[in-house]
Formats: structure tokens, C-alpha cells, sequence
């Protein structure tokens, strides 16, 4: 096992992922950078301490295994937890069918109108087609 990574919070997945494992192993505060200015800081203040590094690697695996990240009973009731949160949010927010229907119905709407454009845009007839095309407008600028 080597040493934990320096990593930017936010951002990113990746960023987020290397907080929450170095949160749960209790080296949030040495190795999490609010910034990039703390970040560069970071890498040189570890850089400098070859003996710091040394016994963090020395003792990082008993370190983990001891953290919450690897307590069963700590860590199960919590990710059950999130896991009922997003099924509640995803049971309330409609689930699948809403987001997909929506975008089906949107996606008729477009269509429909496109049609009316279509025949109403015959030559002589600009004026005709003027009313469709305003919709289509309005259906693409609320998508």
C-alpha cells in the first residue's frame, strides 16, 4: 500500500471519490486542497517530509482498517441509508417514465409542428407558415 494522493475537492467525480476515501481514513486535512493554491502547498509541504511519508505508508493499511471505510457496521447502515434516500427521491420524482415521457412528448410536439411548417411553406406562402415556426421556436427554447 503506498501513499494517499493529494486531491482538489469538487470539480469532479474523481475528486470527490479521493475526498469521501481520504475523509474515511482521517486524511481529509493533509491531503484534501480547498484550492490550487493549497493544493501546490500540499505537494511541496509532502514532497519535503520523506520520513512523514515513510511512516504514513508504514501505518496507512492498519489505519484503514480501522477507519469507518472498512467498519461493517458503521459503514452498511449508512450506504443503506443512501440507498432508501434515492429510491424515496426516485419514487417521488416520478421514476423513470417521467423524465422519458416528457422528452417523448416533447419530441411529438417538435414533429407536429415541423409538419405544419412543412405544408404551410409553399412558395407564395411565407406568411402562412410565420405562426408554426413561432412555436417550434418556443417548443425548442423550453427544451
Amino acid at each position: 500500500m503506498g501513499v494517499p494522493v493529494i486531491t482538489l475537492r469538487g470539480g469532479c467525480h474523481a475528486h470527490n471519490v479521493s475526498c469521501s476515501l481520504l475523509s474515511a481514513v482521517g486524511l481529509a486535512d493533509q491531503w484534501v486542497a480547498r484550492d490550487q493554491e493549497q493544493y501546490v502547498q500540499l505537494a511541496v509541504q509532502h514532497a519535503s517530509n520523506i520520513p512523514a511519508l515513510q511512516q504514513l505508508r508504514q501505518q496507512l493499511r492498519q489505519q484503514m482498517a480501522t477507519s469507518q471505510l472498512c467498519d461493517a457496521k458503521i459503514f452498511v447502515p449508512q450506504l443503506e441509508d443512501t440507498y432508501s434516500s434515492l429510491w424515496q427521491r426516485w419514487v417521488t420524482e416520478g421514476g423513470r417514465k417521467r423524465p422519458i415521457q416528457g422528452l417523448l412528448q416533447q419530441q411529438q410536439e417538435q414533429q407536429r409542428i415541423g409538419q405544419q411548417v412543412q405544408q404551410q411553406q409553399q412558395p407564395g406562402s411565407a406568411c402562412h407558415a410565420e405562426q408554426p415556426m413561432q412555436q417550434a421556436l418556443q417548443v425548442h427554447a423550453a427544451a
